[in-house]
């Protein structure tokens, strides 16, 4: 089985679009990401976005949907169809440079780990989050055949969205964080 899932993987490869440092602005917020994975099947057009206003959780404001709409046609990453509605330009996933700023980065991503922790405490959600939790104690060998597989991982999920021919219906934020829970002994000789 294993065999054959990389090989799955291997010929499955999703063309990400890497993004240039200058768009730092994109991961400013949490709802530019949002707006531009909705956008592959909620039509807005022209200044009516209440239907991405209502597509949304947590929900934003008109004004921020109108915003990111905005910085998202500035930055080329979605542009309007034949029939006028906001698109996303290519469907490929897209991927940072070592070269973005740290710091942006970092409070992106505590901004989307703040949205799992209020995933996982509304208790009325109709698409309740998987929350997964394992702690364990590890060697070098095993910390680094986990990061591994959570590469590989990464690498199955684009697989599976690239494959899926189906209509999207929901947009999904998946998160998978692993970080040592003590400090690194030395090697002792």
């Amino acid at each position: 089985r294993e065999y054959w899932l990389k090989q799955i993987v291997a010929h499955s490869r999703v063309a990400c679009e890497e993004l240039d440092p200058s768009l730092i602005q994109f991961y400013s917020d949490w709802i530019h990401s949002a707006v531009r994975a909705a956008l592959s099947f909620v039509n807005v057009a022209d200044d009516d976005v209440s239907p991405l206003v209502k597509e949304l959780k947590p929900r934003p404001t008109p004004k921020e949907v109108k915003a990111s709409l905005q910085l998202l046609s500035k930055l080329g990453l979605i542009e309007r169809n034949e029939q006028g509605f906001w698109k996303p330009v290519q469907d490929g996933g897209l991927i940072t440079r070592r070269s973005i700023h740290d710091s942006v980065l970092r409070e992106y991503r505590l901004r989307c780990l703040d949205l799992a922790r209020a995933s996982v405490l509304r208790p009325d959600d109709a698409w309740p989050a998987k929350f997964f939790t394992n702690t364990a104690s590890v060697s070098d060998e095993a910390w680094n055949q986990i990061q591994n597989r959570l590469q590989q991982f990464r690498k199955e999920v684009r697989a599976i969205l690239k494959a899926d021919k189906n209509p999207p219906v929901r947009v999904i934020q998946l998160l998978h964080v692993a970080y040592s829970m003590t400090e690194k002994k030395p090697d002792e000789k």
